[in-house]
C-alpha cells in the first residue's frame, strides 16, 4: 500500500502551528512527488486526481498507520529491504493500470 503513494515510505513533514504558511511549505515538501504524508502532530494529507482517489488514498494511510502501530506493538514484524521495495515499486505502476 506505501507505493501507492508514490515511494518507498511515508513522509512526515516537520512541525509547525496550524494554518501558517510555515506548516504549508513544510507538508508541501514532504509530499513532493508523492500523494499524501503525515503531517508532524497534526494528522495527515492525501492528494489524488481526483476525490475519490484522495479519500481512498486518505483511508489507506489509516490503515497503513494502525499496521504499523500494531506491528511495533508485536515487536513481530519485518522491514523489506530497499531492492525488494524497489521491485515493488516497479511492478505498482503495471500493477495499478490494470487493476
Amino acid at each position: 500500500m506505501i507505493a501507492e503513494f508514490g515511494g518507498a515510505d511515508i513522509k512526515c513533514s516537520k512541525y509547525a502551528t496550524f494554518g501558517t504558511t510555515k506548516l504549508a511549505n513544510f507538508v508541501f515538501e514532504a509530499c513532493r512527488n508523492r500523494k499524501g504524508c503525515l503531517i508532524a502532530n497534526h494528522g495527515q494529507i492525501s492528494l489524488g486526481e481526483n476525490i475519490d482517489e484522495a479519500v481512498h488514498l486518505s483511508l489507506a494511510l489509516e490503515k497503513l498507520a494502525k499496521q504499523y502501530y500494531f506491528c511495533l506493538l508485536s515487536k513481530n514484524f519485518k522491514l523489506l529491504s530497499s531492492k525488494e521495495i524497489s521491485s515493488v515499486l516497479k511492478k505498482f505502476a503495471y500493477y495499478k493500470s490494470k487493476h
